[in-house]
Parts: structure tokens; C-alpha cells; sequence
């Protein structure tokens, strides 16, 4: 197994390195070995564990195999050790019991996906219930002790047909676009669906639904993808996570790859890739959704998280292809990754640390100390003391140069 190289960049040149952004940094993190490709990476809401699920295999076949761990925390002895029959793509906490619900997909004899979604429950430590479902879900998430996900056609918008929608909906006034069940929430005794959610949507697939800190809010962040056009673009959509009324739809002409809420500042942060021009961190209010701030980063990001306090903003993501080629997504074949730090505040990039590997996920937990990096091809997670590294990076940053932007 190859060691992880990583080297630290700033974008003034000629700076010494911020000495929490290098190779020791890396070195000194707390390693945990997994037994395949970790994709997905999630804290639960107290911070006290940490799910790490992934693949066991890389093909899609009857055979799609997956695995969950989930660590405590601090002390990083393993809680939870099983395998999955099929290849997982969300991990969330039950924010009121000790569960965990995974969801994924395999692939049937008819080499056709059917979407699988499974709890584990801690006590007893097995996989209590597990349902598959006719076609594959997308995004997950908990508003309370209701269990959401996507209800939406996943759409291959790399190779695939795209769904058949009309582009003049996209500047039709809101009643004009019809509404359709867009989440299904489930009975999380049984794993059935109990409700379904409708609301106003051009999305053509799901890529996460998450919730806010404080649990009032749910949003979905979703690929609207025009038949005939090679980008697609982005489409938000928010909930009342009580009533479950659709309190809001912003559609962009980026596509949106991530988002991360800040707790304290009731701001939620988009990674917005536009179909010409440089990559866009955006900073928007989670109450309309609108634009507050810009920031405009040379590589793309395509996993976000934010601290509590929205002082730091962390993002992941591969650094561009040569213009002239014809890949318009990121893939564990680009020769680099890169995790950067900026300073909100003053909108300014601390630090870039390059990565020969490909970071499939990122997460931060929610009291903003621990950062737990997913290495896939690595098979193995980074967790490293976030509060720890940003000493060094608030003493140091006065003598780094980012770039500032503005709103236009």
C-alpha cells in the first residue's frame, strides 16, 4: 500500500508551509483501516461515533458486497463490524437512538438496480432490518425520528438518457411546475413507507437530503438535467422538517456537487460547479436560500463541511483537467485531490494540501474538533484534531494570501 503524499501549498509563493497543513500533519492523524473502499462518512449528532461504509466490490453484480464500522469516538475501539449484501451510498444516525440507517444499491439478474435500505441497531449489534425496494433511492436523511429519502428516478447523466423535461419550465413562474411526491418517509419499525412528501421540483436526480443542526429544516440538493445538453445544473428544495411543507426551490445555473450548514449562522454553503468558468463556494441564507457570499476556488470541490461557528470552511475535491478535455465529472482516475481551508470571514484560502489519492468523503463533527478524511483507494479513514490544526493556521494566516471576492 502506497503512503498517502502529501504536500502543502499556499497560494502565495515562496511562504513557508502552514505547519498544521503538512506531511506530519498527516502523519500524526489517527488511522482506521477499513476492508474496502470507503465512500461514505458520517459523526452522529452527538459527535460520539463515527460511521465509515463503503464497497467490497468495485463491479456491479449479484455478488455487490458493502460494509459498515462505526468507531467511538476519542478513543477509536471499533463499536460495529458487519457486512453488507449490497454496495452503500448514504450512512446516517437516528439523532434519538442508538441506529444507524445505510442505503445503497445492488444490482439484480436483469442487471437492473434495486435500490436496498437497512438499520442497525447497537443493541443487539446486527442488522435488525433491511428492505429493497423496486428501483434505486436516493439521499437520506432524519428529520426527528422519521426517516426520509429521495423518491426520484436516479438519472446517468454521463452516459445515460436523460428524464425527457422541458427547458421552458425552467423559467415558468412556480405554480406552473407540477408537484410530485419527491420524498417517501419511512416507518422505522418495520422499514416501510408510511407517507409520501410532494413538493415543486425539475430535479431529475437526488445526490444527498440533509437536515440543519437544529433539526427545523430538511434540504434536498438535487441534478436537473436537460435533455439534449451535456451540463446539467442544480436545483435546492427546503422543508419545514415538522410540517413538511416545501418552504422553498432555488434552481442554478451551476451544478451543485455538495452543501454543509452552519450551525450558528443559519447559513447553508453550496459547491456550485458553472458551466463556464472557475468552481464557486456559496454561502446562502437557509431561510430563502439566497445568495450572501462568494468564493471562488481554482479546484473543484465536490465534499463540504463547515465548523459550527461558520469561522472555517473545509472543501475536497480534484484539481481541473486540461481544458481540452471531454471529462466534465470528477473520478478516482484524476491524477490529484486537494483539501483546502479557508477563513470566511476575511474570504481567504489558508491552505491547500495535495493528495496522489482519491478522497471519496469528508466529515467534520458537529462540535467542529474531529475531521475524518475517506482515502478509498487507500482503504483506510484519516481522523485528524481540526481544532488542533487551526491553531497554527490563525496564528499563520496573515501571512498567506488568498483570494477575496465579492457579490456581483
Amino acid at each position: 500500500m502506497k503512503t498517502v503524499m502529501v504536500r502543502t501549498l499556499i497560494a502565495a509563493a515562496c511562504l513557508a508551509p502552514l505547519g498544521a497543513f503538512s506531511a506530519r500533519a498527516a502523519e500524526a492523524a489517527k488511522r482506521l483501516e477499513v476492508p474496502g473502499l470507503p465512500g461514505v462518512v458520517a459523526f452522529s449528532q452527538d459527535g460520539k461515533r463515527l460511521a465509515v461504509a463503503g464497497e467490497l466490490q468495485t463491479e456491479c453484480d449479484d455478488d455487490a458486497r458493502g460494509f459498515l464500522r462505526v468507531w467511538d469516538v476519542g478513543t477509536w475501539l471499533p463499536r460495529v463490524e458487519v457486512e453488507l449484501p449490497f454496495s452503500p451510498t448514504h450512512a446516517v444516525f437516528a439523532p434519538q437512538r442508538e441506529a444507524v440507517a445505510v442505503l445503497g444499491a445492488r444490482c439484480s439478474l436483469q442487471s437492473r438496480e434495486v435500490g436496498c435500505l437497512a438499520v442497525w441497531r447497537y443493541n443487539p449489534d446486527r442488522l435488525e432490518i433491511m428492505r429493497e425496494t423496486a428501483g434505486p433511492l436516493a439521499g437520506l436523511a432524519f428529520a426527528g425520528d422519521v426517516l426520509l429519502t429521495g423518491n426520484l428516478p436516479c438519472c446517468s447523466w454521463l452516459g445515460g438518457e436523460p428524464a425527457a423535461t422541458t427547458r421552458p419550465l425552467a423559467t415558468a413562474p412556480p405554480d406552473a411546475i407540477p408537484s410530485r411526491d419527491l420524498l417517501l418517509a419511512w416507518d422505522l419499525a418495520r422499514l416501510e413507507p408510511q407517507a409520501r412528501v410532494a413538493g415543486q421540483s425539475l430535479a431529475t436526480s437526488f445526490f444527498a437530503i440533509k437536515t440543519s443542526p437544529d433539526g427545523a429544516c430538511l434540504v434536498s440538493g438535487s441534478i436537473v438535467t436537460w435533455k439534449g445538453e451535456r451540463y446539467p445544473s442544480g436545483e435546492l428544495v427546503a422543508w419545514d422538517s415538522r410540517s413538511r411543507k416545501q418552504l422553498y426551490r432555488v434552481q442554478t445555473d451551476a451544478m451543485l456537487t455538495d452543501y454543509a450548514f452552519a450551525a450558528e449562522t443559519k447559513s447553508l454553503w453550496t459547491a456550485e460547479q458553472p458551466r463556464v468558468g472557475a468552481a464557486q463556494i456559496v454561502e446562502r441564507s437557509l431561510a430563502d436560500g439566497q445568495p450572501l457570499q462568494r468564493l471562488v476556488d481554482d479546484d473543484r470541490a465536490m465534499h463540504l463541511a463547515v465548523t459550527p461557528d461558520n469561522a472555517y470552511l473545509i472543501a475536497a475535491g480534484p484539481y481541473p483537467p486540461p481544458p481540452d478535455t471531454d471529462r466534465i465529472a470528477p473520478g478516482p482516475g484524476w491524477d490529484e485531490w486537494t483539501l483546502r481551508v479557508w477563513d470566511v470571514k476575511n474570504k481567504r484560502r489558508l491552505a491547500r494540501e495535495s493528495h496522489k489519492h482519491f478522497l471519496s468523503a469528508l466529515a467534520l463533527s458537529p462540535d467542529g474538533k474531529w475531521l475524518a478524511l475517506a482515502i478509498a483507494f487507500g482503504r483506510h479513514i484519516e481522523v485528524r484534531d481540526f481544532q488542533a490544526m487551526t491553531g497554527p493556521l490563525a496564528r499563520e494566516k496573515s501571512q498567506s494570501e488568498g483570494k477575496k471576492t465579492t457579490l456581483p
